[in-house]
Protein backbone atom coordinates (compact mmCIF):
# COMPACT_ATOMS: atom_id res chain seq x y z
CA UNK A 1 0.00 0.00 0.00
CA UNK A 2 1.06 3.09 -0.65
CA UNK A 3 0.80 6.12 2.39
CA UNK A 4 -2.49 7.54 0.90
CA UNK A 5 -4.21 3.34 0.45
CA UNK A 6 -3.26 3.36 4.13
CA UNK A 7 -4.32 6.63 5.29
CA UNK A 8 -7.74 6.26 3.62
CA UNK A 9 -8.03 2.59 4.62
CA UNK A 10 -7.47 3.34 8.38
CA UNK A 11 -10.10 6.01 8.41
CA UNK A 12 -13.10 3.62 6.54
CA UNK A 13 -12.51 1.46 9.90
CA UNK A 14 -10.12 -1.01 8.08
CA UNK A 15 -6.90 -2.39 9.23
CA UNK A 16 -3.51 -2.59 7.95
CA UNK A 17 -0.53 -5.43 8.38
CA UNK A 18 2.93 -5.87 8.60
CA UNK A 19 6.01 -6.73 9.53
CA UNK A 20 9.05 -6.20 10.98
CA UNK A 21 11.95 -6.52 8.83
CA UNK A 22 15.73 -6.72 9.96
CA UNK A 23 17.69 -8.35 6.71
CA UNK A 24 19.85 -5.58 4.65
CA UNK A 25 20.21 -7.65 2.08
CA UNK A 26 18.57 -7.62 -1.12
CA UNK A 27 16.94 -11.08 -1.09
CA UNK A 28 14.76 -10.29 0.94
CA UNK A 29 12.56 -8.10 -1.40
CA UNK A 30 11.46 -11.40 -3.37
CA UNK A 31 10.24 -13.15 -0.21
CA UNK A 32 7.74 -10.40 0.26
CA UNK A 33 5.63 -11.37 -2.37
CA UNK A 34 2.53 -12.89 -2.05
CA UNK A 35 2.65 -12.03 1.87
CA UNK A 36 -0.04 -10.12 2.22
CA UNK A 37 0.88 -7.26 3.99
CA UNK A 38 0.58 -3.35 3.57
CA UNK A 39 3.49 -2.00 5.64
CA UNK A 40 6.64 -2.68 6.56
CA UNK A 41 8.80 -1.92 10.05
CA UNK A 42 12.13 -0.92 10.79
CA UNK A 43 13.26 -0.68 14.06
CA UNK A 44 15.93 1.31 14.60
CA UNK A 45 15.95 0.85 18.72
CA UNK A 46 17.03 -1.92 19.01
CA UNK A 47 18.08 -2.91 16.19
CA UNK A 48 21.71 -1.92 14.69
CA UNK A 49 20.99 -0.43 11.09
CA UNK A 50 22.97 2.14 8.93
CA UNK A 51 21.23 4.81 8.20
CA UNK A 52 22.55 4.96 4.29
CA UNK A 53 21.67 1.17 4.46
CA UNK A 54 18.18 1.26 5.75
CA UNK A 55 16.86 4.53 3.29
CA UNK A 56 17.72 2.71 0.56
CA UNK A 57 15.26 -0.54 2.00
CA UNK A 58 12.54 2.30 2.76
CA UNK A 59 13.00 3.61 -1.22
CA UNK A 60 13.09 -0.25 -2.24
CA UNK A 61 9.83 -1.29 0.16
CA UNK A 62 7.99 1.91 -1.00
CA UNK A 63 9.01 0.98 -4.75
CA UNK A 64 7.17 -2.47 -3.94
CA UNK A 65 3.85 -0.80 -2.41
CA UNK A 66 4.95 -1.93 1.06
CA UNK A 67 4.50 1.51 3.30
CA UNK A 68 8.19 2.01 5.08
CA UNK A 69 7.59 2.82 9.04
CA UNK A 70 10.75 3.60 10.96
CA UNK A 71 10.58 3.55 14.86
CA UNK A 72 13.38 5.66 15.30
CA UNK A 73 15.68 5.40 18.75
CA UNK A 74 14.44 8.27 21.10
CA UNK A 75 12.03 10.94 20.50
CA UNK A 76 14.46 13.15 18.52
CA UNK A 77 12.91 15.36 15.72
CA UNK A 78 16.54 15.84 14.19
CA UNK A 79 16.83 12.01 13.90
CA UNK A 80 13.04 11.74 12.63
CA UNK A 81 13.82 14.79 10.24
CA UNK A 82 16.58 12.40 8.66
CA UNK A 83 14.76 9.36 8.74
CA UNK A 84 11.80 11.08 6.65
CA UNK A 85 14.52 12.23 4.42
CA UNK A 86 15.63 8.93 3.83
CA UNK A 87 12.46 7.61 2.82
CA UNK A 88 10.12 6.38 5.71
CA UNK A 89 6.39 7.42 5.04
CA UNK A 90 5.75 6.57 8.60
CA UNK A 91 7.33 7.23 12.17
CA UNK A 92 7.20 5.01 15.48
CA UNK A 93 8.46 6.91 18.10
CA UNK A 94 8.92 4.79 21.47
CA UNK A 95 8.44 5.16 25.23
CA UNK A 96 6.55 8.33 25.27
CA UNK A 97 5.18 9.40 28.33
CA UNK A 98 3.74 13.09 28.25
CA UNK A 99 2.08 15.66 26.20
CA UNK A 100 5.18 17.61 26.24
CA UNK A 101 7.11 14.95 24.83
CA UNK A 102 5.05 14.78 21.62
CA UNK A 103 4.97 18.59 20.16
CA UNK A 104 8.44 18.36 18.78
CA UNK A 105 7.88 14.98 17.07
CA UNK A 106 4.61 16.59 15.72
CA UNK A 107 7.14 19.41 14.00
CA UNK A 108 8.97 17.32 12.64
CA UNK A 109 6.49 14.59 10.54
CA UNK A 110 4.67 17.27 10.00
CA UNK A 111 5.90 20.44 9.05
CA UNK A 112 9.34 19.45 8.19
CA UNK A 113 11.52 21.38 6.87
CA UNK A 114 10.38 24.10 8.73
CA UNK A 115 12.05 24.42 12.52
CA UNK A 116 12.42 26.79 15.16
CA UNK A 117 10.74 30.01 15.76
CA UNK A 118 8.39 30.04 12.63
CA UNK A 119 7.51 26.13 13.72
CA UNK A 120 6.23 26.99 17.64
CA UNK A 121 4.75 30.24 15.74
CA UNK A 122 2.65 28.25 12.94
CA UNK A 123 1.78 25.13 15.72
CA UNK A 124 0.60 28.16 18.29
CA UNK A 125 -1.43 29.79 15.49
CA UNK A 126 0.54 32.71 16.00
CA UNK A 127 1.79 32.50 12.39
CA UNK A 128 0.12 31.41 9.31
CA UNK A 129 1.73 30.22 6.17
CA UNK A 130 1.53 32.04 2.57
CA UNK A 131 0.08 30.49 -0.31
CA UNK A 132 3.33 29.58 -1.52
CA UNK A 133 4.32 27.86 1.50
CA UNK A 134 1.83 25.92 2.05
CA UNK A 135 2.37 24.80 -2.01
CA UNK A 136 5.76 23.95 -1.76
CA UNK A 137 5.09 22.03 1.62
CA UNK A 138 2.23 19.89 -0.44
CA UNK A 139 4.26 19.40 -3.23
CA UNK A 140 6.82 17.08 -4.17
CA UNK A 141 9.91 18.67 -3.71
CA UNK A 142 10.20 17.79 -0.52
CA UNK A 143 7.57 15.15 -0.23
CA UNK A 144 6.59 15.87 3.02
CA UNK A 145 2.37 16.31 2.44
CA UNK A 146 1.61 15.73 5.78
CA UNK A 147 -1.75 13.73 4.14
CA UNK A 148 1.52 11.36 3.41
CA UNK A 149 3.40 10.95 6.54
CA UNK A 150 2.06 9.07 9.57
CA UNK A 151 2.70 9.78 13.39
CA UNK A 152 2.61 7.36 15.84
CA UNK A 153 3.95 7.10 19.48
CA UNK A 154 4.40 4.08 21.49
CA UNK A 155 2.83 3.76 24.48
CA UNK A 156 4.64 0.75 27.13
CA UNK A 157 4.56 1.78 30.42
CA UNK A 158 1.77 2.79 33.06
CA UNK A 159 2.89 6.51 33.35
CA UNK A 160 2.21 6.92 29.36
CA UNK A 161 -1.34 4.69 30.05
CA UNK A 162 -2.26 7.34 33.08
CA UNK A 163 -1.54 10.61 30.57
CA UNK A 164 -2.51 9.05 27.48
CA UNK A 165 -6.01 11.67 27.01
CA UNK A 166 -3.50 14.39 27.28
CA UNK A 167 -1.09 12.75 24.81
CA UNK A 168 -3.64 12.54 22.41
CA UNK A 169 -4.72 15.91 22.44
CA UNK A 170 -1.71 17.29 21.00
CA UNK A 171 -2.88 18.21 17.25
CA UNK A 172 -0.74 15.95 14.55
CA UNK A 173 -0.61 12.77 16.05
CA UNK A 174 -2.25 9.50 14.41
CA UNK A 175 -2.58 7.08 16.49
CA UNK A 176 -0.92 4.75 18.97
CA UNK A 177 1.12 1.81 19.07
CA UNK A 178 1.04 -0.55 21.67
CA UNK A 179 5.18 -1.81 22.88
CA UNK A 180 3.67 -5.27 24.62
CA UNK A 181 7.42 -6.24 25.81
CA UNK A 182 7.70 -2.74 27.77
CA UNK A 183 4.33 -2.77 28.44
CA UNK A 184 3.86 -5.82 30.34
CA UNK A 185 7.21 -5.11 32.47
CA UNK A 186 5.50 -2.08 33.63
CA UNK A 187 2.00 -3.69 34.34
CA UNK A 188 4.66 -6.13 36.54
CA UNK A 189 3.57 -9.02 34.38
CA UNK A 190 6.55 -9.58 32.25
CA UNK A 191 5.72 -11.29 29.16
CA UNK A 192 3.02 -12.41 30.26
CA UNK A 193 0.85 -11.76 27.04
CA UNK A 194 -2.34 -13.89 27.84
CA UNK A 195 -2.99 -12.73 31.79
CA UNK A 196 -5.91 -10.35 32.44
CA UNK A 197 -3.62 -7.22 33.45
CA UNK A 198 -2.53 -7.06 29.99
CA UNK A 199 -5.52 -7.63 27.94
CA UNK A 200 -7.66 -4.66 30.07
CA UNK A 201 -4.04 -2.55 29.41
CA UNK A 202 -4.58 -3.21 25.41
CA UNK A 203 -8.58 -2.47 25.71
CA UNK A 204 -7.94 0.60 27.72
CA UNK A 205 -4.93 2.25 25.58
CA UNK A 206 -7.16 1.45 22.24
CA UNK A 207 -10.58 2.30 23.65
CA UNK A 208 -8.98 6.16 24.51
CA UNK A 209 -7.26 6.10 21.30
CA UNK A 210 -10.59 5.63 19.37
CA UNK A 211 -12.25 8.06 21.34
CA UNK A 212 -9.72 10.94 20.10
CA UNK A 213 -10.52 9.70 16.85
CA UNK A 214 -7.00 8.16 16.15
CA UNK A 215 -5.66 5.10 15.18
CA UNK A 216 -4.05 2.23 17.98
CA UNK A 217 -1.80 -0.74 16.70
CA UNK A 218 0.46 -3.17 18.13
CA UNK A 219 3.81 -4.81 17.47
CA UNK A 220 2.92 -7.96 18.20
CA UNK A 221 0.68 -10.84 19.84
CA UNK A 222 1.19 -14.08 21.50
CA UNK A 223 -1.08 -15.95 19.49
CA UNK A 224 -2.68 -15.17 16.29
CA UNK A 225 -5.93 -15.89 18.25
CA UNK A 226 -5.06 -12.77 20.39
CA UNK A 227 -4.18 -10.66 17.41
CA UNK A 228 -7.65 -11.39 16.14
CA UNK A 229 -9.16 -10.48 19.63
CA UNK A 230 -7.45 -7.07 19.87
CA UNK A 231 -8.48 -6.12 16.41
CA UNK A 232 -12.60 -7.72 16.33
CA UNK A 233 -12.99 -6.97 19.92
CA UNK A 234 -10.72 -3.91 20.92
CA UNK A 235 -10.65 -2.18 17.56
CA UNK A 236 -6.95 -2.16 16.69
CA UNK A 237 -6.49 -1.08 13.08
CA UNK A 238 -2.56 -1.37 12.95
CA UNK A 239 -0.74 -5.20 13.17
CA UNK A 240 2.63 -6.07 13.17
CA UNK A 241 3.77 -9.67 13.43
CA UNK A 242 7.49 -9.86 14.40
CA UNK A 243 10.82 -10.48 12.38
CA UNK A 244 12.52 -13.45 10.25
CA UNK A 245 14.65 -14.16 13.39
CA UNK A 246 11.57 -14.81 15.16
CA UNK A 247 9.98 -16.60 12.63
CA UNK A 248 13.42 -19.01 11.98
CA UNK A 249 13.84 -19.79 15.88
CA UNK A 250 9.86 -20.44 15.42
CA UNK A 251 9.54 -22.67 12.72
CA UNK A 252 13.42 -24.07 12.37
CA UNK A 253 13.67 -24.48 15.63
CA UNK A 254 10.04 -26.52 15.82
CA UNK A 255 11.19 -28.42 12.64
CA UNK A 256 14.81 -29.32 14.06
CA UNK A 257 13.28 -30.12 17.56
CA UNK A 258 10.30 -33.08 15.62
CA UNK A 259 13.30 -34.06 13.24
CA UNK A 260 15.13 -35.22 16.46
CA UNK A 261 12.67 -36.54 17.56
CA UNK A 262 11.41 -39.21 14.52
CA UNK A 263 15.53 -39.96 14.47
CA UNK A 264 16.00 -40.42 17.82
CA UNK A 265 19.24 -38.26 17.11
CA UNK A 266 18.20 -35.98 20.71
CA UNK A 267 21.11 -34.02 22.38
Amino acid sequence: MKAADVFKTLKQGGAVFGAQIISTTPMVMPFLEGMDLDIVFLDLEHIPMDREITSWMCRAFSARGLMPFMRVPKPDASKICQFLDGGAEGIIVPYIESASQVRELVGAVKYRPIKGEYLEQIMDGTYEMNSRTKEFLDGTVWNCNPKDKMLLINIESRPGMENLDEILTVPGVDGVMIGPQDLSISLGVPEDYGCEEFDAAVKEIAAKTRAHGLYCGIHFAQTVEQAVHFINDYGLQIYLEGNELVAFKRDVGSRIQKIRKGTGKKQ
